[in-house]
């Protein structure tokens, strides 16, 4: 029996503003040091969750905008943050925003 396809919020990066994220992010140590490399591995993980039978969004994290919304949530600009962040988006999105 094959598992249910899913719908994948799957943090994305503008090559415009990777470096300054890297800035923002407390661990940007677990980053690539380059745009190419992380999109390399953004879209091999991509491909294979789309391969899977998943459904990915994309959402796109900015600069000016996401310290705030750590902040707002009392959330240091990591990892967790920047998954709940599209998590959220792509819930709003799918089943509109109830608050």
């Amino acid at each position: 029996m094959s598992e249910t396809p899913m719908i994948q919020a799957m943090v994305w990066y503008r090559r415009e503003v990777y470096l300054k994220l890297l800035e923002i992010f407390v661990d940007y140590k677990l980053l690539p040091t380059t745009y190419d490399e992380w999109l390399g591995k953004a879209e091999e993980n991509k491909k294979n969750a789309e391969e899977s039978g998943d459904t990915v969004v994309k959402v796109f994290i900015e600069p000016d905008s996401f310290p705030a919304w750590c902040k707002l949530q009392g959330k240091a600009p990591d990892k967790e943050a920047r998954t709940e962040f599209a998590i959220q988006v792509v819930m709003s999105k799918q089943f509109g925003d109830k608050t």
